[in-house]
């Protein structure tokens, strides 16, 4: 029988009607629940993916670092490894042509042959041999501070010139490779290189170096105005000396 008009719902009605309440509010509530639960999932299984992303990208790049990249020692920029058994001692100015023809045209072709196989390591040695080149060579050692030793050392080559090069134009290659500017402006205004220049160049004047290039293959002396044939010719032997059979 219906209810009569104002005539409040019996007891039963209004308690089912809390349940179904009841129910409601539980169900919206698990719904919730569960979205939130979701969405903290996929959070973590973002966060997750970025952590591998950039745990590889470190992992590439220290690998890269060290299996045949450019390293560096006390003793200046070195390409190849440390144990490597014949070792080209490269005493270049940043404003010789025969340099410039070495690190552009030979020197490519030996990493490929030798370095990159193990039995070759090159060590550049700064030989400047004109005031106006001293400036280029501790901003290479500036950009070896940022491991960009051989990147700026080929940018300097293929930007030779026989005018002194502006500290504007040195920082402006620092820009162009992408170094931290700051830190490569400190290094240069303050000639935090000129020790390692120095000491290159002491070294080369005890070897009674007096032209550039003037390389050393496990201590035999080469001018570097040679062909890199001549080039392969003097290492194949001294690969022979140790016991070493030269790559065909």
């Amino acid at each position: 029988m219906a209810n009569k008009p104002g005539t409040p719902p019996p007891p039963q009605k209004l308690e089912g009607q809390r349940e179904k309440t009841s129910k409601q509010i539980a169900r919206e509530a698990t719904r919730k629940r569960r979205q939130q639960e979701q969405r903290r999932n996929l959070l973590l299984i973002i966060v997750g993916v970025a952590i591998v992303g950039v745990l590889a990208v470190v992992l590439i790049s220290n690998a890269s670092r060290n299996s045949g990249g450019i390293a560096r020692s006390g003793k200046g920029a070195t390409l190849g490894p440390a144990d490597a058994p014949v070792v080209l001692k490269d005493f270049s100015d940043f404003y010789c042509s025969h340099c410039r023809d070495f690190a552009l045209d030979r020197a490519p072709e030996l990493v490929k042959d030798y370095v990159d196989k193990g039995l070759l390591r090159i060590e550049f040695k700064h030989f400047p041999l004109r005031d106006s080149s001293y400036g280029a060579h501790i901003a290479a050692e500036c950009a070896a501070g940022q491991d960009k030793f051989w990147e700026y050392h080929d940018v300097l080559f293929k930007n030779q010139q026989g005018s002194e090069l502006s500290a504007a134009k040195l920082k402006q290659y620092a820009v162009d490779l992408g170094l931290d500017t700051a830190a490569f402006d400190t290094c240069f205004d303050g000639k935090q290189g000129k020790a390692q220049v120095d000491a290159d160049a002491r070294e080369g004047v005890a070897k009674q170096i007096n032209s550039t290039p003037t390389m050393f293959i496990n201590d035999e002396r080469v001018l570097g105005a040679v062909s890199v044939e001549q080039f392969k010719e003097v290492i194949n032997r001294k690969l022979q000396e140790k016991g070493i059979t030269p790559p065909g």
